[in-house]
């Protein structure tokens, strides 16, 4: 599905946004009408360049002030400076090498890891898939926040922002429990019109060890021709389970080849 536009800060400010993730149901109320009646936690937030902060606490010890990223599918981000405080990078467990997204400066990489858990007011989430960031300079390496929660984290509930009254509230959805699972395959993919590539293969992978690589193109999945599919659907094609098999065709410089991959729980 195309997106056609951002809705952002001038919608959020005039309104009560509720994000319904589990029924994907985006509704707004009348600030002046709205009233709160459910069973879900009222958290403060502070608005900082016009985004929603909140305070949240890492493996039950290390307080933050987050962004809530609601445009990120990942779960969650710790910038570099919280890394280093806390010093992440030593006392979390297994960690891989990912392309975690798109700076100034081209392609910004990271670990990806799992912390025990982070914590939301009352609500406690276990073993989030979390991104050690380690970059210099850019946004993962400011002090003024010391990371994101994103999607993968957010999908667990329906959001409330209610920025007139400077507060977010957050009811658990069915999805609460779920796994964070990522990527089986060992890739990183972006679409474009109908152009599936790929733009990260992490090392060791299954999909490094069938020889697919950087600037590859996915032409089918499962025999389903890709440009049929929303990216969102491939991507969960490839966390079907560990000891899954996946067909892909691959386009690798103008050549197409048939690989089959037995997706592996990489983290």
């Amino acid at each position: 599905m195309p997106v056609e536009g951002i809705v952002g800060y001038d919608i959020f400010s005039r309104f009560v946004v509720k994000i319904d993730y589990e029924s994907q149901k985006l509704t707004l109320y009348e600030p002046s009408g709205f009233e709160y009646k459910g069973k879900g936690e009222s958290l403060p937030i502070t608005l900082e360049g016009n985004h929603p902060h909140i305070k949240a606490m890492v493996d039950g010890k290390f307080e933050g002030n987050f962004l809530i990223d609601c445009g990120a599918r990942s779960s969650l981000a710790l910038h570099t400076p919280f890394v280093q405080k806390h010093n992440l990078l030593e006392k979390t467990g297994k960690k891989i090498d990912v392309f975690s997204g798109i700076g100034i400066g081209g392609k910004v990489k990271g670990k990806v890891t799992r912390v025990k858990s982070i914590q939301i007011g009352r609500f406690k989430i276990s073993a989030p898939l979390t991104t050690l960031a380690s970059s210099e300079k850019g946004a993962f390496a400011s002090e003024k926040i010391d990371g994101n929660i994103g999607g993968g984290i957010l999908k667990r509930f329906a959001v409330i922002f209610d920025y007139p009254n400077k507060r977010m509230i957050l009811e658990p959805n069915r999805n609460f429990a779920y796994e964070d699972n990522f990527d089986m395959a060992g890739l990183w993919l972006t679409k474009e019109n109908d152009t599936t590539t790929v733009d990260f293969v992490i090392e060791e992978s299954p999909a490094a060890k069938s020889g697919i690589k950087e600037g590859d193109l996915v032409v089918k999945i499962n025999g389903q021709p890709t440009k049929d599919l929303l990216l969102r659907d491939i991507r969960k094609m490839l966390k079907a389970g560990d000891g899954k098999k996946v067909s892909l065709t691959i386009n690798s410089d103008g050549k197409e080849k048939d690989i089959e991959l037995k997706l592996k729980k990489l983290i």
